[in-house]
């Protein structure tokens, strides 16, 4: 065999041998990508809490979700609108709500603070406008209104304005308005203890109420009065006793 032929046989051999290794590596390289990839995806994707129970609406829509303890609610719960954004969000303790409930507009931006003790309203509600001014704020005490509404416009000028209960009296009536001369008022005579007056409604025509100085105590006396937000404006006053008895 010539030299020349036995060179070119000796080249094509290294040749083979080196594009063999080149597959080998190639081929290495693609397994390696495919099972870093494949973990990447499980990274990716957490396994779901069996802890969570969800509950979906008849066209498969996602409703609520939250956890239970001990057969109760525990920890964060939420409601859901149709588009998956968060419609309430709640906090559970031993299946109470506690602390503060918040509620959304369907866009995401928040729509209320509600203060909860016990699985009762307890504390300042804050209501607001979509541009994140607050728009109310309505006390209550162991679920119960209290006197001290605020309202505000939309540029946070406060719109609620101070009304009292006025009282007038004669022969043996007791005639009762507002000082906003409000026709929608509604007047109630309290009993009890607070927060949890008994509430006796009395007999109330465009705003005026009467009342008959039939009694040796003290009235306490409240007037309900719807604002142009749909808020629910609480006053009271008491009368005194030299003023309702005969």
């Amino acid at each position: 065999m010539s030299i020349c032929i036995f060179l070119k046989i000796l080249v094509g051999l290294n040749c083979f041998k080196i594009m063999k290794m080149k597959a080998i590596n190639i081929l290495f390289l693609i397994v390696s990508i495919f099972f870093i990839s494949c973990n990447n995806n499980s990274a990716d994707k957490p396994k779901e809490d069996p802890n969570i129970i969800k509950t979906y609406r008849e066209d498969g829509t996602l409703l609520a979700s939250y956890s239970l303890k001990n057969g109760k609610k525990e920890g964060k719960a939420y409601n859901y609108y149709k588009n998956d954004n968060v419609n309430f969000e709640f906090f559970y303790v031993n299946g109470l709500k506690e602390g503060i409930v918040k509620r959304f507009y369907e866009d995401g931006k928040l729509y209320s603070q509600t203060p909860y003790l016990h699985d009762t309203i307890d504390g300042v509600r804050k209501i607001y406008y979509k541009n994140g001014i607050v728009s109310s704020e309505i006390p209550y005490n162991k679920g119960n209104i209290e006197p001290g509404l605020k309202e505000y416009e939309t540029d946070g000028k406060l719109k609620t304005k101070e009304i009292s209960i006025i009282v007038n009296s004669s022969n043996n009536k007791i005639q009762l308005t507002t000082s906003n001369k409000s026709k929608n008022a509604r007047f109630f005579q309290l009993t009890g203890a607070a927060p949890f007056y008994k509430k006796n409604e009395i007999p109330t025509k465009q705003g005026i109420a009467m009342i008959n100085k039939n009694s040796k105590e003290a009235r306490i006396i409240e007037a309900q009065i719807t604002t142009d937000f749909g808020s629910l404006q609480i006053i009271r006053t008491t009368i005194e006793a030299s003023i309702v008895k005969k």
